[in-house]
This record gives C-alpha cells, structure tokens and sequence, in this order.
C-alpha cells in the first residue's frame, strides 16, 4: 500500500510508483514504469478521501505547491509556443 501523505518511502521504488498513480483513476492499471530491476505496473484500486482534520492543517502548503505548478506549467506553455512560432526546435539527445 502507497500513499501521498503517509509515503512508504523505504518500499523499492516507492517514489516512481507514487508519481505513476497522480494521473491514474480508480481501477486502473498503469504503463509499464522503468524500475531498478526491469519495470513494475501500478495498479489504482481506488483513492481515499484525506480527513477533514489532515486537509485543514495541510491547506496553506497545497495551495502554496499548486500556485508554484500552476506558474511553473504556464511558462513551459509559453515557452513552447514562442520557441514554436520562432521556429526554433529543441532537439533530443
């Protein structure tokens, strides 16, 4: 069992499995993830609802991370389409 607010970060890939399940849904099984050993699949068996009392004490610190997320995914955005409308393309390596 994994969970965002009480991670089991001594688990074998505890991170990557806990990144893989923020866009899943309820019943899901993800993409193969690589992983030390090979690669793992998540399965999301559903999702629990924080206590009220967890939210609450937790409320100024999320909203601090989505405002930071929020700036953060509009900059690569504008990033993007200026680098676009340039005609400047990024190649990988």
């Amino acid at each position: 069992d994994f969970s965002m607010a009480k991670p089991n970060s001594n688990a074998p890939d505890a991170i990557a499995v806990m990144q893989a399940t923020i866009s899943m849904r309820d019943n899901s099984l993800s993409s193969p993830i690589p992983a030390g050993s090979g690669s793992i699949l998540v399965y999301l068996q559903a999702r629990q609802p924080a206590p009220d009392t967890d939210f609450a004490k937790e409320k100024d610190q999320l909203g601090a991370i989505e405002g930071e997320n929020s700036r953060t995914l509009a900059f690569v955005e504008w990033l993007r389409g200026e680098r676009e409308a340039a005609g400047i393309r990024v190649l990988a390596p």
